[in-house]
């Protein structure tokens, strides 16, 4: 059986349903400090990146798309 969709529905739905206390990191989706691994350095440890804390207030700056593309843009 084969299952053919609508990619535009599909994005379309997802982005609908998306809280948008996640794209502003506001309660439940805030998170604390995280520290991610990004190469490494001359000493030989792990260099790192620090993701701030958000707090139940949320971010300052809300998250921005995925490579800050159109999510309904579909060539």
């Amino acid at each position: 059986m084969t299952f053919r969709f609508d990619r535009k529905a599909v994005v379309s739905l997802v982005v609908a349903v998306t809280n948008e206390r996640e794209r502003l990191e506001r309660a439940p989706f805030d998170h604390a400090q995280l520290l991610v691994p990004n190469g490494d350095n001359p000493a030989g440890t792990d260099a790192m990146v620090e993701i701030p804390a958000a707090g139940a207030g949320g971010s300052s700056t809300p998250l921005k798309p995925f490579l800050n593309l159109n999510p309904l843009f579909m060539p």
